[in-house]
């Protein structure tokens, strides 16, 4: 028997389907390039919408990172699946020690999404030179039958091309998108605006977006406000984290994770309703007051068969997790209440939380996508409202942002090739629990104050004045209802 080998080769059109499918919309397009731009050391990102909704519209995205030669162009840029950001070859930036976000070697790749046509540019740090590459992707495709025979020139300018001297820049022409409507745009924006953690904004990196003409009113309106967040009825802070011996030196049990927390009653002024504040602790309910107050059941390996240790969360579960921080804002949408927090402005709060409600998440400050998109419900917030109104607040009303570090967890939570969340393993199905159970933590809190809300929107409601005919009618349809009328 003989045997041949083949090489196994890929027709050039894989590059249209990877860049139309693998990434899922436009926000995720321009989401790769602000990463990439955030890997390169950048300080400040510039998205620049050019003359749109004209023939000549174009996007650029421009950053002042430390740029590519033109041997990274080469063994990098124009390596589709490359693993210079993965493995041991990911480390640390020089400038900012960001840790790479970039993993896959495909993002690149998510410009198709954009634009048929693109112009790179960019000036590595220390270099005379910059280096200028065009590429119209369907010219391109159909110029040879195979990937690997496709051919990119690369052009070396001796002119300035930036002003600090570095950094790329990436023009987009031939948009996709050919009529952007306001709701378009705005929504682009947002999100390319929520890239960042707007709780707590990465240090050293700015994210600007801005249009040359009219377009930039629509921009304009795009805005996230922290004095409505500051004004939202429920509040609550927590970190899960590794208990450390200098946490509290007269308990032993060392083993065990800590929970601390802190919470905020915010009743309007008007109500005569105390707020309440409950400074960061830990609950002292359980063993010790740095426990976390989670039952760990059959998910987590048992230790030693002891069933008490078994209920609670240890140092070694966090492994490929590490610290865990989240934030909470619960509004209450009732206008009487909005009235007295925002006055004149309850519509446009009422937009605000319609638009920003979910619970997103962040690694090392940027976002991690879909969590928190408006079909997004990952903690399973609005199914639990359903099941027991009363007892649960549900996504609509819920503000909130998860963060993790990326070089505690980049092992064990992986994100998708197609960037829309993590693959689901046991590392994910564990934060996963953790979060809805801190979540849990804040609504148990909560409950009292709910009440006294319930009971004061009670004594608003108007008493409805009825006459003899009307208390006739509602006794016919009541009768009706249990068929107790002649004829029946």
């Amino acid at each position: 028997m003989s045997v041949s080998s083949h090489r196994i080769k890929a027709k050039s059109h894989i590059l249209s389907l990877l860049g139309d499918e693998l990434i899922g919309s436009n926000s995720l397009a321009i989401f790769e390039l602000v990463k990439n731009a955030y890997d390169a050391d950048s300080k400040e990102v510039n998205v620049k919408f050019i003359d749109l909704n004209t023939p000549n519209q174009k996007i650029i995205i421009e950053d002042d990172g430390h740029g590519m030669s033109s041997k990274v162009i080469q063994d990098v840029w124009l390596t589709i699946g490359t693993d210079f950001k993965r493995g041991t070859n990911r480390k640390e930036s020089k400038r900012f020690q960001r840790v790479s976000f970039g993993n896959k070697g495909v993002g690149r790749l998510a410009v198709h999404k954009l634009a048929k046509k693109i112009t790179l540019e960019t000036q590595a740090e220390g270099e005379l030179f910059s280096s200028r590459l065009m590429i119209d992707w369907q010219k391109l495709i159909e110029s040879r039958e195979y990937i690997q025979e496709l051919e990119v020139g690369v052009e070396y300018v001796a002119d300035q091309l930036f002003e600090k001297g570095q950094g790329t820049r990436i023009i987009l022409d031939d948009l996709t998108t050919k009529h952007w409507t306001k709701k378009t745009l705005k929504d682009l924006v947002r999100k390319i605006d929520n890239i960042k953690n707007p709780f707590t904004p990465a240090p050293n990196f700015e994210i600007k977006i801005t249009a040359n003409d009219w377009h930039q009113q629509w921009i304009d309106e795009v805005t996230s406000s922290i004095d409505i967040l500051n004004k939202s009825l429920y509040q609550f802070h927590f970190t899960i984290e590794e208990w450390k011996p200098n946490d509290a030196d007269n308990f032993s049990g060392n083993d065990f994770a800590k929970f601390v927390w802190d919470y905020k009653f915010n009743p309007p002024n008007q109500i005569k309703i105390d707020s309440r504040s409950i400074g960061k602790q830990s609950d002292d309910l359980f063993i010790s007051e740095n426990l976390f107050p989670f039952h760990i059941g059959e998910m987590f390996k048992e230790i030693d068969g002891d069933e008490n240790f078994n209920k609670y969360l240890r140092n070694s579960d966090l492994e490929n997790l590490g610290t865990i921080k989240g934030v909470f804002y619960v509004f209450n949408q009732n206008t009487h209440l909005l009235n007295m927090n925002f006055g004149g402005q309850i519509q446009a709060v009422k937009s605000y939380i319609k638009e920003n409600c979910g619970v997103k998440i962040f690694r090392d400050n940027i976002r991690v996508y879909n969590y928190g998109e408006p079909f997004d419900d990952w903690l399973g917030l609005d199914l639990d409202k359903i099941q027991r109104t009363g007892d649960h607040f549900g996504k609509k009303v819920t503000i909130g942002v998860v963060e993790l570090n990326l070089k505690s967890s980049h092992d064990g939570l992986i994100e998708k090739t197609n960037r829309e969340g993590f693959i689901d393993n046991d590392t994910f199905e564990k934060f996963h629990l953790l979060t809805k159970e801190a979540f849990r933590f804040f609504e148990r809190e909560a409950e009292l104050d709910k009440d006294k809300i319930e009971e004061f929107l009670d004594g608003t409601k108007p008493i409805r004045k009825v006459g003899f005919g009307d208390t006739i009618k509602e006794l016919e349809i009541k009768l009706r209802e249990k068929k107790f009328r002649k004829g029946t």
